[in-house]
């Protein structure tokens, strides 16, 4: 399937490549791929449900974009960027300073990409990058065999992708190497967080230093990073179980339910029973 928008006096171009289903190369399932070059006039409100369960790859060529997160934060979109987002966690998305050119992801089993979850990337574009990724969504919609194809040397750019953004990573600054170990640490401790003091040492910074590094890194604070953390395991827990919301919250080291379900709806903007199978 491809659409194509032409209007008069604004440009805008809006394309979508589309297997049949969701076709895997053994790595990561690819649902559907948007090809967008969009002007001022491109801005979009998240108000529908998202149809899949993965997660979504904002890839930014040119221009300037924004996306805005429901719990307030706004991410910067530029070029040699990159954004892994949890679909659940979008508000709205547009262009800032035009074109904004981008390529908009869908895939599944999202546990095998190594990107951080909603946070801005830096990533230098690979060699012949917008060619190969082209030539490559031209075969989704070609049946089981092309669709297959293209989702093989999707995920094959994905780790080239991942590979210079870690090297870029070594490059700006060891610090930050040590910080994806404390990352780590941190997704191994969400239900029980640790003091920053204690992560600080562990990454063998000042306290001072452990969060500006932390912050410039993922955008973030510390504790928010926790807390998204936590709400995230709330999420999945609130989808794949009948656990009772005061469960969650004794689980996630909240006081109570009444103060876990607050700390959900700001982060969310839905209650936890908004998310609770029908």
């Amino acid at each position: 399937m491809v659409i194509n928008f032409i209007e008069e006096k604004i440009y805008m171009h809006n394309q979508l490549f589309s297997p049949d289903r969701a076709t895997s190369s053994g790595t990561l399932n690819i649902r559907r791929v948007w090809e967008v070059r969009g002007d001022l006039d491109y801005q979009n409100t998240w108000n529908k449900g998202y149809p899949g369960k993965g997660n979504i790859l904002v890839r930014t060529l040119a221009g300037e974009g924004f996306i805005r997160l429901k719990n307030g934060r706004r991410l910067k979109c530029l070029p040699e960027t990159l954004v892994n987002l949890a679909p659940e966690m979008i508000a709205a998305y547009g262009c800032v300073s035009p074109q904004w050119s981008f390529w908009w992801i869908e895939c599944e089993n999202p546990s095998s990409l190594k990107f951080p979850l909603n946070t801005v990337i830096n990533i230098r574009q690979v060699k012949d990058e917008l060619d190969f990724l082209a030539e490559s969504v031209r075969l989704l919609p070609g049946g089981e065999t092309a669709a297959a194809e293209a989702a093989a040397s999707i995920n094959l750019l994905l780790q080239k992708w991942y590979r210079n953004w870690r090297d870029g990573e070594r490059k700006i600054s060891p610090g930050r190497d040590r910080l994806r170990n404390i990352i780590t640490i941190m997704q191994a401790s969400a239900e029980n967080p640790l003091p920053v003091a204690t992560l600080a040492k562990k990454a063998c910074l000042s306290e001072g230093r452990f969060r500006h590094v932390f912050i410039s890194s993922t955008g973030i604070s510390p504790k928010s990073y926790y807390d998204s953390l936590r709400l995230n395991k709330a999420l999945t827990w609130l989808r794949d179980t009948d656990m009772k919301l005061a469960d969650i919250a004794s689980r996630l080291n909240y006081s109570s339910a009444f103060h876990f379900s607050r700390a959900f709806k700001k982060h969310f903007g839905k209650p936890p029973s908004e998310y609770r199978p029908k």
